[in-house]
């Protein structure tokens, strides 16, 4: 096919048959001369003088031909809109955003796009599809000391979960924390684990302050250690869940949290090779 008939047929053979007769020795960055007639040859010489370019290109600039009158009546203007709209707490035009509108944007995405600076392309979207929240990754970590490494028992199992999952748990978790539960009934206070600034060692400054402070008094301490094995992993979930009912969490945000966390699958991980996925 010809670079004519490419170009109106298909753009990217177009493009591609384009760079097949580039000259891959040519420099790859050009030289670049700013407006006070510094000359640029080196990557980071050249990104720096456009990026001042264009930084001074977007910025503001005076001219005395420019009416001051009119400027300040805009900006000023400018201003009330600016108070006014942020102190408007109401909704979008036609109401809250529902899924019914956002998955025909998505389907209709264009493929073979560049991403931007966090590379996310349209594809992880489209791709990633309903149950991209609900699938992961299971990661063996070697849990050591004296474990026999042939067991499957003596490995612990961390999962890598999606990004928007783990994002979106956090708005979860903050509406629930301001909205719903009261922080002084719930945890319990002397609760350390999953707790902000707590953790293994605030747990044990307290129990070393209760039982000095017992045996000082002459009583005598009693201590049971409870270790339950996979916790996490065999938690009672419809349990779990009437009990978030019991606390309040109810209606639609009940629903996410139980959409979220039933029907799940994994794949294991292992030296970049993957397990089959399983649901």
């Amino acid at each position: 096919m010809t670079l004519t008939h490419a170009a109106e047929c298909d753009i990217r053979l177009f493009w591609k048959l384009v760079k097949r007769q580039t000259n891959r020795n040519s420099r790859t960055y050009p030289e670049i001369r700013d407006d006070n007639g510094n000359i640029y040859n080196d990557p980071s010489g050249v990104a720096e003088a456009l990026a001042l370019y264009y930084e001074n290109i977007y910025s503001l600039s005076d001219h005395d031909s420019f009416d001051d009158a009119f400027r300040c009546r805009v900006e000023t203007k400018f201003s009330l809109i600016e108070k006014d709209c942020s102190e408007l707490k109401g909704e979008l035009p036609g109401g809250p955003l529902t899924t019914d509108e956002l998955l025909p944007i998505i389907r209709n995405l264009k493929r073979m796009k560049a991403p931007g600076l966090n590379k996310i392309t349209y594809e992880h979207i489209i791709f990633g599809g309903e149950l991209a929240t609900q699938e992961g990754f299971i990661v063996p970590l070697f849990k050591g000391a004296d474990k026999p490494k042939t067991s499957c028992n003596s490995y612990r199992l961390v999962a890598l979960l999606s990004c928007f999952l783990k994002i979106f748990e956090s708005v979860l978790n903050n509406s629930i924390k301001q909205h719903i539960i009261d922080s002084s009934l719930f945890p319990c206070t002397q609760q350390q684990g999953f707790q902000g600034k707590l953790g293994c060692l605030t747990a044990s400054f307290n129990l070393h302050g209760t039982i000095y402070h017992n045996l000082e008094q002459g009583n005598r301490v009693y201590v049971i250690f409870l270790d339950s094995t996979k916790a996490f992993d065999t938690v009672w979930r419809h349990g779990l869940l009437v009990k978030l009912f019991n606390m309040g969490i109810k209606g639609q945000l009940w629903s996410i949290l139980h959409d979220c966390n039933m029907d799940t699958c994994k794949s294991n991980t292992v030296y970049m090779v993957s397990s089959a996925t399983r649901c």
